[in-house]
């Protein structure tokens, strides 16, 4: 049923795709990146798009690069269709499905089967939402990664396999890599991290004896797989740092953390239109 349901709202998204692309430059830069990977020369993109930057009047509007994990999906698709930005439209479609499937698999032990299903359909195809997946943006990507790490950390919770001394190292592993990808994707990934720590805290509190009470060896162990997500997460951005470098705190007009506040109107503004009451 989730896959008739899920390919019934793939066939929709393509039934309402427009021919083209909205006005911008996003696009033609994450394309440009996906390119550099294929050819080989990433930094040749990062020059000339450093260039059209600092030479342009005014202040800075772009970073010279955009982080590279939304290229780095994307060029696969390229490197089968070109630059044809209509048939590059399978990439958003495909992240949202992969989106769907994700929040069912968290909503579903929750609200049960049948409020699940509606609810794949109810939040995948708001009308922003479905805008969003005619456009070669990094914001479904960065959805979908967000979504299918958040599956892992809950299978990992669930499971014990936070602090359970038994479970297996790997899942810890696949959930830091997907946080990092995630914030290889779009910096505000980081809030990831934060995520994954937070339901280390609350697996230490449900355990029957305090921490600081194991034996040195048991400790040792624990603080192990407490460091595993975070160690391999950092690690792997470190690593993709020195092969594909990016700009990792973005300085330039319209961004820091202050925007939470500055365009807090703003923000409650996006919430009622994406949930339909405007």
């Amino acid at each position: 049923m989730l896959a008739l349901i899920v390919g019934g709202m793939a066939a929709a998204m393509f039934a309402s795709h427009r021919p083209g692309h909205w006005w911008g430059d996003d696009w033609a830069l994450y394309i440009r990146q996906a390119k550099g990977v294929l050819d080989g020369h990433p930094g040749r993109v990062l020059d000339e798009n450093r260039f059209t930057v600092e030479a342009s009047e005014g202040s800075a509007f772009s970073p010279p690069l955009y982080p590279w994990g939304f290229p780095l999906l994307l060029a696969p698709f390229v490197s089968i269709v070109g630059d044809d930005l209509d048939r590059l439209a399978i990439v958003p479609v495909l992240c949202a499905c992969l989106f769907a499937c994700s929040w069912y698999a968290l909503a579903k032990p929750r609200i049960g089967t049948f409020a699940a299903m509606l609810g794949v359909v109810a939040v995948t195809l708001t009308p922003v939402l479905l805008s969003w997946t005619e456009l070669i943006q990094s914001e479904w990507p960065f959805m979908a990664i967000t979504a299918l790490t958040l599956v892992g950390v809950d299978r990992v919770v669930t499971s014990g396999g936070l602090v359970k001394p038994t479970a297996g190292w790997a899942p810890l592993a696949l959930v830091g890599l997907g946080a990092a990808f995630a914030f290889t994707v779009r910096r505000e990934g980081l809030a990831l991290f934060a995520a994954v720590l937070a339901a280390q805290l609350v697996a230490l509190a449900d355990l029957e004896q305090r921490p600081w009470s194991l034996p040195r060896r048991k400790l040792r162990h624990l603080l192990g797989r407490l460091a595993v997500p975070h160690t391999i997460g950092l690690g792997f951005v470190a690593l993709l740092q020195l092969i594909l470098p990016s700009t990792l705190v973005p300085q330039y007009a319209g961004t820091g953390v202050g925007n939470v506040w500055r365009l807090r109107a703003k923000l409650f503004r996006n919430l009622a239109e994406i949930s339909g009451f405007k």
